[in-house]
Protein backbone atom coordinates (compact mmCIF):
# COMPACT_ATOMS: atom_id res chain seq x y z
CA UNK A 1 0.00 0.00 0.00
CA UNK A 2 1.02 3.57 -0.60
CA UNK A 3 2.55 5.23 2.45
CA UNK A 4 0.09 7.53 4.21
CA UNK A 5 2.55 10.43 4.10
CA UNK A 6 3.03 10.22 0.33
CA UNK A 7 1.68 12.93 -1.91
CA UNK A 8 0.09 12.36 -5.29
CA UNK A 9 1.44 14.52 -8.08
CA UNK A 10 -0.80 15.21 -11.06
CA UNK A 11 1.25 15.00 -14.24
CA UNK A 12 1.52 17.80 -16.81
CA UNK A 13 -1.18 18.25 -19.44
CA UNK A 14 -3.84 16.71 -17.20
CA UNK A 15 -6.90 18.88 -16.70
CA UNK A 16 -9.97 18.48 -14.52
CA UNK A 17 -13.39 19.99 -14.96
CA UNK A 18 -16.34 19.96 -12.57
CA UNK A 19 -19.85 19.97 -13.90
CA UNK A 20 -23.12 20.05 -11.99
CA UNK A 21 -23.31 16.28 -11.68
CA UNK A 22 -19.96 15.07 -12.91
CA UNK A 23 -16.20 15.44 -12.69
CA UNK A 24 -14.07 14.87 -15.78
CA UNK A 25 -10.31 14.44 -16.13
CA UNK A 26 -8.77 15.05 -19.53
CA UNK A 27 -5.35 13.74 -20.52
CA UNK A 28 -4.24 16.10 -23.28
CA UNK A 29 -1.33 13.81 -24.19
CA UNK A 30 -3.51 10.84 -25.11
CA UNK A 31 -6.70 12.85 -25.72
CA UNK A 32 -8.49 10.53 -23.30
CA UNK A 33 -11.01 11.57 -20.70
CA UNK A 34 -12.10 9.94 -17.47
CA UNK A 35 -15.28 10.46 -15.47
CA UNK A 36 -15.04 10.35 -11.67
CA UNK A 37 -17.66 9.52 -9.07
CA UNK A 38 -18.16 11.69 -5.98
CA UNK A 39 -15.54 9.97 -3.82
CA UNK A 40 -12.93 9.95 -6.56
CA UNK A 41 -13.61 13.65 -7.20
CA UNK A 42 -12.87 14.36 -3.53
CA UNK A 43 -9.59 12.45 -3.83
CA UNK A 44 -8.64 14.37 -6.98
CA UNK A 45 -9.49 17.78 -5.52
CA UNK A 46 -7.26 17.16 -2.54
CA UNK A 47 -4.42 15.65 -4.57
CA UNK A 48 -4.39 18.90 -6.54
CA UNK A 49 -4.08 20.82 -3.26
CA UNK A 50 -0.97 18.81 -2.28
CA UNK A 51 -2.58 16.87 0.57
CA UNK A 52 -0.90 13.72 1.82
CA UNK A 53 -2.72 10.42 1.30
CA UNK A 54 -3.55 10.40 5.02
CA UNK A 55 -5.01 13.91 4.87
CA UNK A 56 -7.22 12.89 1.95
CA UNK A 57 -8.37 9.81 3.87
CA UNK A 58 -9.25 12.03 6.84
CA UNK A 59 -11.43 14.18 4.57
CA UNK A 60 -13.18 11.08 3.22
CA UNK A 61 -13.81 9.82 6.77
CA UNK A 62 -15.64 13.08 7.54
CA UNK A 63 -17.94 12.69 4.52
CA UNK A 64 -18.58 8.94 4.34
CA UNK A 65 -19.35 6.09 6.71
CA UNK A 66 -16.20 4.05 6.09
CA UNK A 67 -13.36 2.73 8.26
CA UNK A 68 -9.85 4.12 7.91
CA UNK A 69 -8.43 0.76 6.68
CA UNK A 70 -11.15 0.53 4.02
CA UNK A 71 -10.62 4.14 2.97
CA UNK A 72 -6.87 3.47 2.69
CA UNK A 73 -7.52 0.39 0.55
CA UNK A 74 -9.96 2.29 -1.68
CA UNK A 75 -7.67 5.28 -2.20
CA UNK A 76 -4.72 2.97 -2.83
CA UNK A 77 -6.65 1.21 -5.62
CA UNK A 78 -7.72 4.55 -7.08
CA UNK A 79 -4.16 5.89 -7.06
CA UNK A 80 -2.92 2.71 -8.75
CA UNK A 81 -5.52 3.07 -11.50
CA UNK A 82 -4.57 6.73 -12.03
CA UNK A 83 -0.90 5.82 -12.10
CA UNK A 84 -1.51 2.98 -14.57
CA UNK A 85 -3.38 5.45 -16.80
CA UNK A 86 -0.38 7.84 -16.66
CA UNK A 87 -2.29 10.61 -14.89
CA UNK A 88 -0.35 10.82 -11.62
CA UNK A 89 2.84 9.79 -9.91
CA UNK A 90 3.40 9.02 -6.26
CA UNK A 91 5.82 11.29 -4.42
CA UNK A 92 6.86 8.90 -1.66
CA UNK A 93 7.39 10.01 1.88
CA UNK A 94 11.05 9.70 2.77
CA UNK A 95 11.76 8.94 6.40
CA UNK A 96 14.91 10.50 7.77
Amino acid sequence: MIDLQSRIIIKENIYASKGDNNFIILDMNSETYFSLDTTAAIYWDHFSENYTVEQVIDVVLKHFDVTKPQAHKDIDEFIQSLSNAGLVRVDPYVRT
